[in-house]
């Protein structure tokens, strides 16, 4: 049975091997069953969604035209402008409460807002690269990534720390696709959401449709839970 990954069990490792960088953890985490990535550069905090004003490019419509979408530009998918509610907001990473919005770096470098993926069920996998169950898990969770998006269920995947243990850049995300052959969405994340952890790495929080937090926790990872959530 996997079993979490802590940032003391980190500490004492870096302590033990003498390790000063990054390429170090790396080997000693191939030969446990899995490396990681670096993230992106800029990550910017957490904050509340402004509703359709907020809203960022479009879509195409039934007849040819275009509907406004909610979000930053990037490659993943947006919720229609005018269905996220004006002053959605969050952050106090308790269930039956909203779950805090984030706008993160993603592996192509464009910025993502959690809030864009309002109406689909989200998949939050807070992980670090040089964690051993992160590791393990990762094959599954790219494998069940494209399936569920199939069920309007969004896995997004957030490194936290990379394999120094500092906060990771555009080359830790990059070791990770590279890894992984990862094409669901992969974000630099920010110390503070080290708030939302369940004892360690990797933390699994699953979201509802209307940004409402039904799990603080999907460890070990289990698609068909997911199913479950509307």
């Amino acid at each position: 049975m996997l079993r979490r990954a802590t940032p003391a069990l980190f500490a004492l490792l870096l302590s033990l091997i003498g390790c000063e960088g990054s390429e170090d953890i790396d080997a000693k985490t191939q030969d446990s069953g899995g490396a990681g990535a670096d993230g992106a550069d800029g990550a910017d905090g957490a904050g509340g969604a402004d509703g359709a004003d907020g809203a960022d490019g479009a879509a195409d419509g039934g007849d040819g035209g275009s509907v406004a979408v909610y979000g930053p530009e990037n490659a993943w998918w947006h919720a229609p402008a005018d269905s996220v509610p004006a002053g959605l907001s969050g952050g106090s990473h308790r269930v039956g409460e909203t779950l805090g919005n984030f706008t993160l770096t993603d592996q192509n470098g464009d910025q993502v807002e959690l809030y864009q993926f309002y109406g689909k069920v989200v998949q939050l996998v807070l992980f670090a690269e040089w964690c051993g169950p992160c590791n393990a898990e990762a094959p599954e969770i790219e494998a069940a990534a494209a399936d569920l998006l199939d069920e309007d269920i969004v896995v997004i995947s957030v490194m936290v720390q990379q394999n120094d243990g500092s906060a990771p850049d555009g080359a830790a995300l990059g070791r990770w696709v590279d890894r992984y052959s990862v094409t669901h969405p992969l974000l630099a994340g920010t110390s503070e959401l080290e708030a939302m952890l369940q004892g360690g790495f990797p933390t699994l929080p699953v979201a509802d449709s209307s940004m409402t937090i039904v799990t603080l926790d999907n460890f070990p990872f289990d698609p068909e839970y997911l199913r479950g959530v509307e």
